[in-house]
């Protein structure tokens, strides 16, 4: 039985603001999947209000030896090409099956699929090809495929170029009110990055301006707003022109390791199939019912004579009459609409069907990192699964998969629970650190990471590049997303670093972070 979206005999609860003690005693959850996942999504919520982003990007596994890194490689920036869209609904994951007489490659999506697997089928065939003829002749079948990706991914490198114009304008303003030769000629090369009618000449340029001299001014701006926001602020103009001309300009890396890999990996491409995952049902949207109060979480997240729970209470009553962290937490109840992501579909249908892996890898490629429920589900799941980077946020409309008959002494639903329940935990755990740390939530980074340093190193060791600005760039990537140093800052301090919210890749504009009597909580 899936979590219903009225159980019957249950009074749902219609406050705008979480209660903090129920005024009606309704009657008790009794179906044992409806009271598992309200219990999910409980601390979900709570830590979705008191911050979205968790910590900075976890980074991914540690490959032994050169053939998994290659191979890897490979399905990452196949399931990169196959994502043709922003906003996390193209998200594809791709598993690859070692069956008996061929290889499978088994694609999902969030939840458009689009013509993915036509897409990926004939990709895999161009690149085969490629690998099979000699070197010189190879130039015009390499760009072919290049245009072909290109245009699959029409629409997400237009939303990216419209980001990156923006920012750049902004930065431009910026560097004109200086009035300094250096700047103006920054400027100038900031503008000449942008090909708004040309998607393909917008990367090439992208790409080509890693090894520029004005990328490495480009990052120290970046460095220098990124020093002046706090938590809560948005990225500045100049670190999100970085990011997104990162983001363009790993198309062309991408491509270039494909190509490479292609080559090394030639078993792979010999016979195989492309084949789509059946979409899987998540779990329905939860409903806030007699029970969801404030005295009533609490009581189902600490255990009975909890020493700290009148500090909790305290804290979270401070948190509230900065923030309206209670009225958030019941938003959330009409703002999730459950889905399983990508890699959970993908993960679920080798372990039910029983496929092996290449390699006996149990590694799952997407185009996107984790977020944090999914590294979640992937560490406490029983295929011992080799567990993705992520992002390190907290995305509400996470949904598991739906249990058709959930009962006692079933493998499906003893498997889920014991997977939830360690999430839950998790889950809880974090909220409850916390609350009782008074921390501040992490400084908001994007989902995706700029991948400046993957475009650097894919150039040849005799490029233009100076040893300087290769390390600049290098060492840029984790500054960048730091806590500021200072976040007692005034006014015009703020007002200068977060003066241009911009679309960032897949992700809110609003982290959802509080304030507590005028400090970034």
């Amino acid at each position: 039985m899936t979590f219903p979206e009225a159980p019957e005999g249950c009074q749902t609860n219609n406050y705008s603001t979480l209660p903090l003690k129920p005024e009606k005693v309704g009657p008790p959850r009794l179906d044992p999947y409806q009271r598992l996942i309200a219990r999910l999504y409980e601390p979900l919520f709570l830590l979705r209000v008191l911050g979205q982003t968790r910590k900075r990007h976890t980074p991914g596994p540690t490959d032994s030896t050169e053939e998994e890194s290659c191979r890897r490689r490979f399905f990452r920036n196949l399931s990169y090409i196959c994502d043709f869209d922003k906003g996390g609904s193209s998200c594809t994951a791709i598993g690859v099956e070692d069956a008996e007489n061929s290889y499978n490659f088994w694609v999902a999506s969030n939840t458009v699929t689009g013509n993915i697997a036509c897409f990926l089928e004939t990709t895999l065939t161009c690149l085969n090809n490629v690998a099979n003829i000699p070197l010189q002749t190879r130039h015009a079948h390499e760009e072919a495929i290049l245009q072909r990706c290109v245009t699959f991914a029409g629409q997400r490198i237009r939303k990216d170029v419209k980001c990156l114009q923006r920012a750049a304008q902004s930065c431009k303003d910026k560097l004109h009110k200086r009035n300094k030769i250096m700047d103006r000629e920054f400027a100038s090369w900031l503008q000449t990055v942008i090909h708004e009618d040309d998607s393909l000449a917008c990367c090439l340029s992208a790409h080509d301006a890693a090894k520029s001299q004005f990328m490495a001014t480009l990052t120290l701006e970046a460095q220098s707003e990124d020093r002046q926001r706090g938590p809560l602020d948005g990225r500045g103009p100049f670190a999100t022109a970085r990011h997104y001309i990162g983001r363009l300009g790993y198309r062309i890396t991408a491509h270039k390791q494909l190509i490479q890999d292609a080559c090394s990996l030639g078993y792979l491409l010999g016979t195989f199939n492309v084949r789509l995952v059946s979409p899987v049902r998540s779990v329905s949207q939860p409903q806030p019912d007699s029970h969801t109060s404030l005295n009533g979480i609490l009581s189902r997240m600490l255990k009975k004579g909890d020493p700290e729970r009148s500090e909790i209470e305290r804290s979270l009553h401070n948190i509230n009459r900065q923030s309206d962290i209670f009225r958030g937490f019941m938003e959330e109840f009409s703002n999730c609409k459950p889905t399983v992501h990508a890699e959970i579909q993908v993960l679920e249908h080798f372990f039910n069907n029983k496929l092996s892996f290449v390699a006996n890898d149990k590694y799952i490629a997407c185009s996107k990192a984790a977020c944090f429920c999914c590294k979640l589900y992937f560490q406490h799941h029983p295929a011992r699964m080799v567990i993705p980077e992520s992002h390190e946020k907290v995305w509400t409309s996470w949904g598991p998969p739906a249990v058709t008959f959930f009962r006692k002494h079933n493998d499906d639903s003893d498997r889920q629970r014991d997977i939830l329940n360690k999430i839950i935990e998790s889950l809880r755990t974090d909220a409850i650190y916390q609350i009782l740390k008074c921390s501040q939530p992490p400084v908001w980074h994007p989902d995706s990471q700029t991948a400046m340093s993957d475009i650097i190193t894919s150039f040849p060791r005799d490029s233009d590049s100076s040893e300087a600005e290769l390390a600049i760039t290098r060492d840029s990537i984790a500054p960048l997303s730091s806590t500021p140093s200072n976040t007692k800052r005034s006014t015009s301090e703020a007002t200068r670093c977060s003066d241009l919210v911009l679309f960032e890749e897949d992700s809110d504009d609003n982290d959802g972070g509080v304030r507590i009597d005028g400090l970034l909580y």
